[in-house]
């Protein structure tokens, strides 16, 4: 009769660096999303911010819709110029046009994720950041 011998561990150390090489994968995958989100969100709040600003200090306050529009898509060109402008949407509105008046500028963009139609199906597999920015006309001399 042939002896078994139960304690033959040869393959074991393929299989735990495999399931270890799997969870550190997923892990590095998270957070490089998560600093792309990050990276979004702060492009999209300073995105609105340069929009309400330039609409606030225009000297025509009535193109100050076309000129905040203008700034927000000078911006994004500017930092990032490979974006996809149609995942981008911009809301602008206006109170008035006299001084005290304000300017809102809202930007919203859908950042793709890895993995997106698993993690966010309802979002058709994005995330959704957004950025606000509200600013009162400044009286001209």
């Amino acid at each position: 009769m042939r002896n078994i011998n139960l304690r033959n561990e040869k393959g074991s150390t393929l299989i735990e660096f495999s399931l270890t090489i799997l969870i550190f994968l997923i892990i590095f995958a998270a957070m490089v999303q998560l600093g792309y989100i990050l990276l979004a969100n702060n492009i999209v709040e300073t995105a609105s911010f340069e929009g309400a600003r330039a609409g606030s200090i225009t000297p025509e306050p009535v193109n100050a819709k076309a000129i905040a529009s203008q700034a927000i898509d000078a911006y994004i060109v500017k930092v990032l110029p490979g974006w996809d402008s149609g995942r981008m949407t911009k809301d602008i509105s206006i109170t008035g046009y006299s001084p005290n008046d304000t300017i809102t500028v809202r930007v919203y963009y859908d950042v793709p994720v890895m993995f997106g139609n698993a993690l966010f199906p309802y979002n058709g597999g994005n995330f959704a950041v957004k950025g606000e920015s509200t600013m009162t006309f400044t009286e001209k001399p």
